[in-house]
């Protein structure tokens, strides 16, 4: 386990590093791709800004959400998260677009895009890198198959 003073550096260092602005990694017409930082939400929700933290250690980074929005120009909905701790590219689609029947168009390509990832038939790859045996409270992880080397 990683101390608690290191992990508070850690965290430190990560968020004074973060320039709360979206790295776009893909845009089409109807979507966006941005890569999601450890320590930053997805989205608002009824937690953030509200850690209890009695020695005033957490600030909560600008969401993925609202820097994307700000990259774009663009009202986007979020496909998928991520949780906070996790980095990775988070899809978005966009809320709005220039076409006559843009609300219908922004719902059906936000309804096409979660129905995708929501699909038994979607692919989801992960990463974690990790330190130790595989194994945590006493539980063999690797022997019960949840990851390989």
């Amino acid at each position: 386990t990683i101390p608690e003073e290191l992990l508070e550096v850690q965290l430190k260092n990560q968020m004074l590093n973060d320039d709360g602005k979206a790295e776009i990694l893909l845009r089409g017409s109807n979507f966006v791709v941005a890569d999601k930082p450890p320590t930053v939400v997805a989205h608002h929700s009824s937690w953030t800004y509200t850690r209890s933290d009695p020695r005033g250690r957490w600030k909560e980074p600008t969401p993925m959400l609202q820097r994307v929005r700000d990259a774009t120009g663009k009202r986007v909905n979020l496909i998928h998260r991520l949780d906070r701790g996790a980095s990775g590219a988070l899809l978005f689609a966009f809320a709005q677009d220039e076409s006559e029947n843009s609300e219908r168009a922004s719902c059906s390509t936000t309804k096409a895009l979660i129905d995708s990832m929501q699909s038994k038939d979607a692919t989801k790859t992960y990463l974690a890198l990790c330190d130790g045996d595989g194994s945590w409270n006493d539980v063999d992880y690797l022997n019960k198959g949840w990851f390989t080397f």
